[in-house]
């Protein structure tokens, strides 16, 4: 990373937000049906608690997911750049070999008969 965070401090900045709330939402909805069914308050902080408990592990793996998929789109669209990159330089050592009169291999041939813009999206710049 270009930065001083390393991976899992960056994963756990992203994880431990999303725990939270989910505790918190858990325990909202927990504490709110007891209480609004006519709970005691102790009886209702004890089944908020309950709820934080249950939440927590399913906020915990949503989050995990949104880092998976956040890691592969990063890395298709790297692969995406360094593949137009990979392209563009062999296109300008074939225009090269060209110009001063080298005999260009078909694979070259094809390079320049080809449109110089077959990337598109991201990291195609």
């Amino acid at each position: 990373m270009a930065n001083d965070i390393d991976t899992p401090t960056a994963i756990a900045a992203i994880v431990s937000p999303i725990k939270a709330v989910g505790s918190l939402i858990g325990f909202a909805a927990g504490f709110a049906a007891t209480y609004r069914s006519g709970g005691a308050i102790s009886d209702s902080i004890l089944h908020g608690i309950l709820g934080a408990l249950l939440v927590m592990p399913l906020a915990w793996f949503l989050a995990l997911f949104l880092v998976r998929e956040g890691i592969k789109t990063n890395v298709a669209d790297q692969q995406r750049s360094y593949e137009a990159k990979l392209l563009r330089a062999q296109r300008h050592v074939a225009e090269q070999m060209q110009a001063s009169g080298m005999a260009l291999p078909p694979s070259m041939q094809e390079l320049l008969r080809s449109s110089p813009q077959q990337q598109i999206g991201p990291g195609s710049g």
